[in-house]
């Protein structure tokens, strides 16, 4: 390929406003990103079969011919984003039995159907975040049992349906964050044993129920901040021992139960806990026992007025963050094992273990 001819081809960021044969001929990929494109044709890819990339993200396209992807049987990676697309039609990625990535992301996506991705048996990524989508057929993803990762934020879902992950049993990140969801059906994670990494972050949570994480074996990273749970069931956690980050600050959450973590014969690997902005006033003994572990422990911008002893009895904890609380009596003996704690803005009466000092 002669330099002339990639600099031909590689075009983004120019004033292409329409692709032709040739642009796209002999070529692994195709890089038409940040133009002016205000349509494409199938045809423009007729004969490429060896083209396996195709890059039209951030031009002006309002549709996609369902025939476009219809020429190219090797294409691997599909990039739509930050477009003005309002769906995706029927059969676009029919032919497409080789697509592993495709990223939708950044358009205005209100509506799946359920085939969507029925002949995409290799998917690994699929992308559609910062769309507007309310909800999504249980089937949608029922064909790809390789899916490794789903980005599904910034859409407004406000019910997602039990089933929908069922055959997704390879899927290790899901990202459903800065959505309108309310509940989490019981059993939507129960096939998701390989899950690593779930955000859902910034929704309408109220509630969740009792064995909604029992069989996310492998969560490392969960992010329930900025939601309006106002109560965790006990033992919520107590199956997930290999979580490393939990978040789930600015709740409503009044309460933490005895039971939240505990879980027999098995060590947490609970390293960072992240409580700030609730509505907490009680921290008991038992609250965080069998958090070996803990090293960051975060309860600023509660209501905690009492804490007792033996609450922070990890012996790796290295920071805790009691700041703008309503503290006014602890235990000495609470920090023995902690490098930092900040319990400013309070007006403590300190006590030894058997009396106040």
């Amino acid at each position: 390929m002669t330099t002339r001819m990639k600099q031909f081809f590689n075009k983004p960021h120019h004033a292409i406003k329409k692709p032709s044969q040739f642009l796209f001929c002999h070529f692994p990929n195709s890089n038409m990103a940040s133009n002016p494109l205000t349509s494409v044709d199938g045809r423009d890819l007729k004969g490429l079969k060896n083209l396996t990339i195709v890059y039209l993200g951030s031009c002006t396209l309002n549709a996609i011919p369902a025939n476009f992807l219809y020429f190219v049987p090797n294409l691997k990676e599909m990039y739509f984003a930050d477009n003005k697309l309002q769906g995706i039609p029927h059969y676009l990625l029919a032919s497409a039995s080789n697509l592993k990535i495709f990223d939708s992301s950044g358009n205005d996506i209100r509506k799946l159907s359920a085939d969507t991705f029925e002949t995409n048996t290799k998917l690994l990524t699929v992308g559609l975040d910062h769309n507007n989508l309310t909800t999504l057929p249980e089937s949608l993803f029922n064909s790809n049992s390789n899916l490794g990762s789903i980005f599904l934020k910034a859409n407004r879902l406000q019910f997602l349906p039990g089933r929908l992950f069922s055959r997704t049993k390879m899927l290790s990140a899901s990202h459903l964050s800065y959505n309108e969801l309310k509940e989490i059906p019981e059993q939507l994670f129960e096939s998701l044993h390989h899950l690593t990494y779930l955000n859902l972050k910034s929704n309408k949570l109220v509630r969740i129920c009792k064995t909604c994480f029992r069989e996310l074996h492998q969560l490392k990273t969960l992010n329930l901040a900025k939601n309006n749970l106002s109560f965790l069931p006990d033992y919520l956690f107590a199956r997930t021992v290999l979580l490393e980050t939990l978040d789930l600050a600015n709740n409503n959450i009044k309460e933490l139960p005895d039971g939240l973590f505990h879980s027999v014969n098995k060590t947490h690997s609970l390293s960072e806990l992240y409580l700030q902005g609730n509505q907490l006033m009680h921290l008991s003994a038992k609250i965080f026992r069998g958090l070996e572990k803990l090293r960051t422990l975060c309860l600023f911008n509660n209501r905690i007025e009492t804490i007792e002893d033996g609450v922070f009895t990890s012996n790796v904890m290295r920071q805790v963050f009691l700041f703008d609380n309503k503290l006014h009596e602890v235990s000495i003996n609470s920090f023995q094992s902690v490098a930092i704690a900040d319990i400013s803005s309070s007006i403590i009466v300190w006590q030894t273990y058997k009396g106040k000092v």
